[in-house]
């Protein structure tokens, strides 16, 4: 609900919010991902118009209601679904916004999960004992012919075919759009939820990366298409690490490293784009340096990590 955070004292929307723009342009936030909620209990809907300094990316709650209507069959939705999964350019201008200004999502964290939205036509919040007023009743839902709970076959394949679309639309559009989506790739259970198991693996699995990646061999970086980093001697080395600063969107199209073994540069690894961060492995060598070339970029490449590591 970010977008109090621009009102003036009288409640008005500010033209450019101070402290929007200080978290935007905060140092010590420089290398973390600024996402806004861009509306708010006031009616405040700055959906595509959010002040962003091309820092702040928004979740767009354009996306989730119009693929909300083009998943359930609506009649004459194509258009409008082509619009968001190519990135909602109707919305985010990429050359004023960047490639990752839309945050595409269709359930988050309240209103319907992914299962109640192919079960109910409306919501149900009769036990919180208000009448059922609280909550949105805007949720572009379907119940497959049934409304809530049932053993009906037929329902129920219906209902898992829905969800599956809704997760594929979701998982390919990457690859598709100039988005990022709010999903972590994980498959749900039968209830649209992700299994507390897989949460508990995410955890350790971000704790252990941390750790193996807390202590780099060298580091570089700057806006450059070519970066070496130079050890105090020679090193065994086995992964490296690329970081771009995605205020103005993703640059790095095409990359290769090399390393100096023995005198010489030879290629150790290469990719397509890096975006926020990159790590990736590559055989043991044991090199005085580390080079980064980048071929194809969108523009100049401002690198704000380039770092090699041993792992074991």
């Amino acid at each position: 609900l970010e977008t109090i955070l621009g009102r003036n004292e009288d409640g008005s929307p500010m033209n450019n919010p101070p402290l929007l723009k200080s978290l935007a342009f905060d140092p010590i936030l420089g290398n973390v991902k600024l996402i806004a909620e861009a509306w708010d209990a006031g009616g405040l809907y700055q959906v595509g118009s959010f002040p962003s300094w091309n820092r702040w990316s928004e979740w767009n709650g354009r996306y989730r209601d119009d693929m909300r209507d083009f998943l359930k069959g609506d009649y004459g939705n194509s258009g409008l679904a082509a619009k968001r999964i190519t990135g909602s350019k109707d919305l985010y201008d990429p050359q004023y916004r960047g490639d990752n200004a839309s945050v595409n999502f269709i359930t988050c964290h309240d209103g319907f999960t992914l299962w109640d939205l192919y079960s109910y036509n409306w919501k149900h919040n009769e036990a919180n004992g208000w009448n059922n007023t609280d909550g949105s009743n805007d949720n572009r839902s379907w119940n497959c012919g049934i409304e809530g709970e049932t053993d009906n076959e037929e329902v129920l394949s219906l209902r898992y075919r829905l969800v599956k679309n809704a997760a594929a639309v979701l998982f390919m559009e990457k690859s598709v759009g100039r988005n990022a989506t709010l999903i972590l790739g994980l498959t749900p259970d039968p209830d649209g939820l992700i299994p507390e198991g897989d949460v508990k693996r995410l955890h350790e699995f971000s704790a252990a990366v941390e750790k193996r990646f807390s202590t780099p061999l060298a580091r570089a970086s700057g806006k450059s298409r070519t970066l070496t980093m130079k050890f105090k001697k020679p090193e065994d080395v086995n992964y490296f690490m690329i970081q771009e600063n995605i205020r103005g969107g993703e640059r790095i199209l095409r990359y290769r490293v090399e390393a100096k073994v023995n005198g010489r540069w030879v290629n150790v690894g290469a990719g397509e784009s890096v975006g926020h961060k990159r790590i990736q492995p590559f055989e043991r060598v044991k090199a005085s340096a580390l080079r980064l070339i980048v071929d194809e970029a969108r523009d100049l490449p401002d690198i704000i990590n380039f770092s090699a590591f041993n792992v074991l």
